[in-house]
């Protein structure tokens, strides 16, 4: 089974499948590259560029991240077409770490590696990333979340995007998918976790995911 690992802009994804199909979407990529047991370069794929995986054997580790946030902004004004560099200070990553070692790891990485910090101001927001995170609004449209916290849908919006360098909109897709994934993992089924989850239907998860990974929500799991 792949292991994935969710974050709040970004998907941490260490692959079980050997191959994908080629696709696009709007996710941004980094692929990490291996000779042996060493990380050399890093693959970055930007937003809406065609483009599958390399293959297993030289690709452990690869990176999802949303097409709002700040570090993706970053590549995309860096790099407007797929580029293969040199990766002087990998991540460090191996199977025995826990996913919080994975997502600390990571973290301090983007954060050396594209330098555009956030700060969370406001307590409002703060109090609503903790509500999104445990699942409280996975069924809730924006202006609906607006309504609740007496804001407008744009002025949230700005608030939450200025805060956490990602949209709200992008937050909580990737907090559905996370909850569908935690749950087909825990062994629900691929229809009950995506109705929990605010899809339509296990049809609207398995697409989202085909679109996001080019393979389906049962290769991911294999």
């Amino acid at each position: 089974m792949s292991r994935i690992i969710f974050d709040d802009d970004h998907v941490i994804v260490s692959p079980s499948f050997d191959e994908v199909s080629e696709h696009k979407h709007s996710f941004c990529h980094v692929f990490f590259l291996y000779d042996g047991d060493i990380c050399t370069h890093m693959r970055i794929i930007g937003s809406g560029m065609i483009h599958t995986m390399p293959p297993r054997a030289q690709c452990r580790l690869f990176l999802m991240i949303d097409p709002t946030a700040a570090a993706a902004e970053h590549l995309m004004e860096k790099y407007s077409e797929p580029v293969t560099l040199p990766c002087a200070e990998p991540p460090l990553y191996n199977d025995t770490m826990s996913d919080d070692e994975v997502r600390e790891e990571m973290r301090r990485w983007m954060e050396h590696t594209f330098p555009c910090g956030r700060k969370i101001c406001d307590e409002r927001i703060s109090q609503l990333i903790t509500d999104i995170g445990e699942y409280r609004y996975l069924e809730s449209s924006i202006p609906d979340i607006a309504r609740t916290m007496y804001l407008s849908e744009s002025r949230l919006s700005h608030m939450f995007k200025e805060s956490m360098g990602i949209s709200l909109k992008g937050y909580l897709n990737l907090k559905q998918i996370q909850y569908a994934y935690e749950h087909i993992r825990q062994g629900e089924s691929i229809t009950s976790a995506a109705l929990d989850a605010g899809f339509s239907s296990s049809a609207h998860l398995a697409a989202a995911c085909k679109k996001m990974m080019g393979i389906s929500i049962s290769g991911v799991m294999s």
